[in-house]
């Protein structure tokens, strides 16, 4: 009996050149004898790896790169754009973001983003905020969006589709993207796309997607000969592929393969 298999392949960053470079952000502080808001640059840390499109180093991160002298070299900094840029380069980043914060019965807190290669201040935002004030998960979200482009919190997956039979023909959601062999796809995540494989004498091939964001996903699509004995009706329901964010991206470039058995739709998840 012959089964129409689909197998989808999972791994996480980096992604190859299809999905472009993913610009990295080096997040530095400096903080003038300031105890208020310890946690500040965690946060937008935190915020910028989960909505923005860039890989990120933390202000540890930075100072396991460098050593223990880093927050002294960034107090040398200060307003010094050439010395940061220079921070960037041995760091590996395209961006700085500083954080320099002060206190003057207030907590004046300023965000600069700095371009390395080009080595120019690119935003800059500033907030006044009293002792012992707080600042929301969305305060703290729209600093960024101030002086961060739209762009750069449009996230993107990536999409290879393959199959076992050339020249079949490609459709996602209502678009014909092309025949098989096809390039991989950079696509908008997260998202759910509705993918369909058809070629003459074969049964078509359908699937729903959840695409994760920076990830890569891979859908290898096994076309049947038409009035081949699959096995049951079942083959021609759109398959649904639901992967959560926070299931499917795991460290350590772990593969995730998902098989489904010719008996059921629902797919089993196999951890190497």
């Amino acid at each position: 009996m012959k089964l129409l298999f689909l197998s989808l392949l999972l791994w996480t960053l980096p992604l190859d050149a299809v999905a472009g470079n993913r610009p990295t952000i080096a997040v530095l502080e400096y903080r003038a004898g300031v105890a208020e808001l310890p946690d500040l640059a965690d946060r937008l840390v935190e915020l910028l790896r989960s909505k923005s499109n860039s890989d990120v180093l933390s202000p540890q991160d930075c100072r396991r790169m460098l050593g223990a002298g880093l927050d002294a070299l960034v107090s040398e900094c200060k307003d010094d754009i050439p010395c940061f840029v220079r921070l960037g380069k041995k760091l590996g980043a395209n961006e700085i973001l500083f954080i320099g914060m002060t206190e003057f019965g207030t907590v004046l807190i300023n965000l600069h983003r700095i371009l390395v290669a080009e080595g120019r201040t690119a935003g800059s935002v500033d907030l006044d905020l009293k002792l012992g004030g707080a600042l929301t998960k969305l305060q703290i979200y729209q600093l960024l969006r101030r002086i961060y482009p739209e762009e750069a919190f449009r996230r993107y997956g990536t999409l290879d589709v393959t199959s076992n039979q050339k020249g079949a023909m490609v459709r996602l959601d209502s678009r014909t993207i092309g025949q098989t062999p096809l390039e991989p796809l950079r696509l908008e995540a997260p998202r759910k796309y509705r993918i369909q494989l058809t070629k003459s004498g074969y049964v078509p091939f359908q699937a729903t997607i959840d695409l994760v964001p920076n990830a890569r996903l891979r859908l290898d699509a096994q076309l049947s000969p038409a009035g081949a004995d699959a096995g049951g009706p079942w083959y021609r329901k759109w398959w649904v592929i639901a992967l959560a964010a926070g299931v499917a991206v795991a460290a350590g470039g772990t593969i995730w393969y998902l098989n489904q058995p010719p008996s059921q739709v629902p797919a089993t998840v196999i951890i190497p």
